[in-house]
Order: structure tokens, then C-alpha cells, then sequence
């Protein structure tokens, strides 16, 4: 079970393309519940999960196209707002990404410590609360990341989006929650193959005896 589950871990790969076979019902509550499984702060579980297919999936779509126009969709630099070179807006490729997928698991943070840090702005805010909000969202990357896991277990494709948030507005009004909205994850059968991912080990990892 151990090596098999490293196994999962190190060929996980983000897939962005998939054929048109469909997931099953019991395919996805099987990933949400892996999401549901996570691992957060105080076990506070900021998590809410919205799983769509066929028509609701692609309304997600649609909201994010209305609304990237009136974003500037490159990644910036928080401490200045400068776009970060190298990086390029991906939008339209995950709206197409949404559309040909089978099913999109929307993740949203319910704010349990923060109550409402993402309506803050223009406030001052100190670093207790920055770091509240950072436990948050490490619960909600634990969640993510089971999700990944679990629809790679069962031999999906799946890869996360954070280039939702144009929509977030609509999209939260479309479900009627006061929630967060953070980011999408698109699930299906993969269209190709993909090879394990090199990592840089030394470069990253350090240890100290």
C-alpha cells in the first residue's frame, strides 16, 4: 500500500485534455470524499466542495468568459502589482479545459477562522490575521490535492485551475453562497499520456542532522 500510493504521488500529473468518455456519479463522490479527508488546522474543515457535469459544468465556463474582460489575468507580484515576467494569462485555455472535461469540482473556503478575511481589502491587516487566513487556504491545498490524488488513483486526468476567479462573482451567485470561491478542478479520461515530471531535489530539499 505504501509504494503504491508513492507511486500515485510521483506520476500525478496535471492533464488538460480529455476524451469524451464520462466519469461516473460514483467516480466523483469518491474523489470528494478524498477532499473531504484532508488534513486542516484544528480539523476545522474550511472546505465546501460543488461537483458539476454537463450543462452546470459548462454554465462555469460561460461565467468565466463574461467576466475576464474586465480582468487582467496575468500573474503580479503582490508586494508591487507588477505582472511577474515569464508568466502569461491562461484563461482561455481553461475555459476550454472546462468545457471538454467530464465533471469540474469547484472548491470553496467556508472562512470558519477568517470570517471574511476576502472582504477585507483596503482594510489594514495585521500579520495574525494574514497568517489565519494562510492556515485556511493550506487546509484547502490538502483538499485539492486529495482530489488530484484520488481521481489519478482510479485513472483520470485531472488538473487544477485557479484562472476561475474572473467568474467568482457570478459563480457564486449562481450557487447562492456567501463562500470564498478559490479554485476549480476539471476531471476526465486523459486525451494522451503523460511522463513522471523531474524534480530538483538538491536544489529544493535540505537536511540537517
Amino acid at each position: 500500500m505504501r509504494n503504491k500510493l508513492l507511486q500515485f504521488i510521483n506520476t500525478r500529473r496535471s492533464i488538460r485534455s480529455f476524451t469524451k468518455r464520462k466519469v461516473t456519479k460514483k467516480q466523483l463522490e469518491q474523489i470528494a470524499e478524498a477532499g473531504l479527508r484532508a488534513p486542516s488546522s484544528k480539523n476545522a474543515q474550511p472546505w465546501y466542495l460543488v461537483v458539476l457535469q454537463g450543462k452546470e459544468k459548462n454554465r462555469i465556463a460561460d461565467c468565466i468568459r463574461d467576466d475576464m474582460k474586465n480582468y487582467d489575468c496575468v500573474p503580479t507580484n503582490v508586494t508591487d502589482g507588477k505582472k511577474i515576467k515569464g508568466m502569461f494569462d491562461s484563461t482561455n485555455e481553461s475555459i476550454k479545459i472546462i468545457e471538454e472535461s467530464s465533471a469540474v469540482i469547484l472548491i470553496f473556503n467556508r472562512e470558519v477562522y477568517s470570517q471574511g478575511f476576502s472582504e477585507a481589502k483596503g482594510k489594514r491587516i495585521d500579520a495574525r490575521q494574514l497568517y489565519t487566513y494562510a492556515v485556511e487556504v493550506l487546509g484547502l491545498g490538502a483538499c485539492m490535492q486529495n482530489i488530484l490524488l484520488a481521481a489519478h488513483a482510479q485513472n483520470l486526468g485531472a488538473v487544477a485551475m485557479a484562472d476561475v476567479y474572473p467568474g467568482a462573482v457570478k459563480i457564486k451567485k449562481l450557487f447562492k453562497l456567501e463562500y470564498q470561491f478559490m479554485i476549480g478542478v476539471a476531471i476526465g479520461y486523459p486525451a494522451y499520456k503523460t511522463k513522471k515530471r523531474e524534480v530538483n531535489f538538491k536544489k529544493l530539499v535540505k537536511f540537517v542532522e
